[in-house]
């Protein structure tokens, strides 16, 4: 059925975003930002909440997979900004300009 092939690709969207979240949560460990993860998941968990009370009522399965969606998109998209434009390679610990690690 066409729900549940909706489903599965949502819910496979959501690994995806997952997936670069974790690569980003590496980097900001890697450079000690780990305050950042932890807004991020505030982030996750926040949208996520709210999505769910307006979708799961109207859409059930497909709007907790949506909610789930919408919350990992949104944490891995904020840790991406911070980690790709607003820290600064001068602010990285033990990053070198010259070149050389």
């Amino acid at each position: 059925p066409v729900g549940q092939s909706m489903l599965v690709f949502l819910l496979g969207l959501n690994l995806a975003f997952n997936a670069a979240h974790m690569v980003n949560d590496g980097g900001l460990y890697a450079i000690e930002r780990p305050e950042i993860i932890f807004y991020s998941s505030l982030i996750a968990v926040t949208v996520s909440g709210l999505a769910s009370l307006l979708l799961i009522p109207r859409w059930d399965l497909i709007g907790a997979a949506s909610s789930l969606l919408l919350g990992r998109v949104a944490a891995a998209s904020f840790e991406a900004f911070v980690f790709f434009i607003v820290i600064k390679p001068h602010e990285v610990p033990h990053f070198h300009c010259d070149g050389e690690a």
